[in-house]
C-alpha cells in the first residue's frame, strides 16, 4: 500500500457521502447515520494501491469521489486492464461474507480518490447492533446478491461461483428516477443491465407506430444481453416504473472479462449465433 491518508470526516459528512451512492435505495437516512458510525474516511492519491491481488480480504471500499482501475496478472504475470470504477461504484464487499477472501485482482487509484471504508472487523461490530434483515440487505447489496442474480442470466448459469465473482468486478451501479428511460427502441446500446431495487416496463412499436407494453421487470430481472455480443439496434424501450437501482455492464469491459478467462470465448461466441437467430424469431418477446 501506499501513502494513504486518514480522513476526519464528521458522521453527517460521510452520510452526506453515502447518499450518492446506491446505499441511499437501501438505507433510510438514520440507518446511513447509524452506518457511518461505524466507516473510516480515507484519501488516496493517484497510482496508490487500495487493494494488491493475492493478499487476504479484510476492507470494503465505497468510491465517492475520483476514479480506481481494475487489474489482474495473467498466466505470463504480465497486468491485464479489466475496467475502471468511479462515484458510487463499491467493491470488496465479498470480505463481509467470507472469512480469509483473498483478493483476485488489484485496485490502483486512477485519480486521486475519497473512499469510505468498512473493515470486517467494524461491520461484525454494526451487524451486532442492527436487526438480521439490514445485515442481509447490505450483504447482498455488495456481494451474494449480484451472484445470485447473475445466475439468473442464461448464457452464464452455467458458469462457476468463482468466475461470476471476478466478472462481478466489471460492473457499474447505476441509478435512474421514476420515469426515466434506460434506452430507446431503435438506439444502438452496447450495454446489459441488471436490475438490483425498483421495476421497469419493456415496450415498444408495432408497425403502424402504435406503443405496446411487452412485460414488467423486478429484481433479479435483466434486459439488453444481446448487445454484449451483437452490435445491433434496440428493438424495445425500458422505463423505470419507480427509483431503480440497475447493475450495468459494458460491451468493452465484457471483452475484456472474456481476455482472461479464454476458455469461455468460443461458449459465448456460439450463444450469440443463437441468440440472434432467436432474436429475430420471437423479436416482441426478448428483451434488449
Amino acid at each position: 500500500m501506499g501513502a494513504c491518508g486518514s480522513i476526519q470526516a464528521s458522521i453527517a459528512e460521510k452520510v452526506a457521502l453515502l447518499s450518492k451512492t446506491p446505499f441511499a435505495l437501501n438505507f433510510n437516512y438514520e440507518q446511513l447515520e447509524h452506518l457511518a458510525s461505524f466507516l473510516t474516511s480515507r484519501r488516496y492519491p493517484e497510482d496508490d494501491q487500495l487493494v494488491l491481488e493475492g493478499a487476504h480480504g479484510t476492507e470494503f471500499f465505497i468510491i465517492v469521489e475520483g476514479k480506481v482501475q481494475i487489474t489482474k496478472l495473467d498466466e505470463d504475470k504480465q497486468e491485464l486492464f479489466l475496467c475502471s470504477k468511479g462515484e458510487g461504484d463499491f467493491f470488496g464487499g465479498e470480505v463481509l461474507a467470507k472469512e480469509g477472501y483473498i483478493r483476485p485482482t488489484t485496485v490502483t487509484a486512477e485519480s486521486a480518490c475519497t473512499v469510505l471504508v468498512l473493515s470486517l472487523t467494524q461491520f461484525k461490530k454494526w451487524a451486532l447492533t442492527v436487526s438480521d434483515e439490514q445485515r442481509k440487505q447490505l450483504l447482498q447489496l455488495v456481494s451474494e446478491e449480484i451472484i445470485t442474480y447473475l445466475k439468473r442470466i442464461m448464457f452464464l448459469e452455467s458458469l462457476s461461483d468463482l468466475t461470476l465473482m471476478l466478472l462481478s468486478n466489471f460492473f457499474h451501479y447505476r441509478t435512474f428516477e421514476k420515469g426515466e428511460t434506460v434506452f430507446e427502441e431503435g438506439e444502438l446500446g452496447r450495454q446489459l443491465y441488471l436490475i438490483l431495487k425498483g421495476s421497469v416496463t419493456v415496450s415498444g412499436k408495432d408497425t403502424d407506430g402504435e406503443v405496446h407494453e411487452f412485460a414488467t421487470m423486478g429484481p433479479g430481472g435483466y434486459f439488453g444481453e444481446i448487445a454484449l455480443m451483437v452490435d445491433m439496434p434496440r428493438t424495445a424501450t425500458v422505463t423505470c416504473n419507480e427509483r431503480c437501482l440497475l447493475l450495468e455492464l459494458g460491451f468493452q469491459e465484457f471483452r475484456n472479462f472474456l481476455h482472461i478467462v479464454p476458455d469461455l470465448q468460443e461458449y459465448f461466441q456460439r450463444v450469440a449465433k443463437d441468440r440472434t437467430a432467436d432474436q429475430f424469431k420471437k423479436i416482441q418477446s426478448t428483451i434488449l
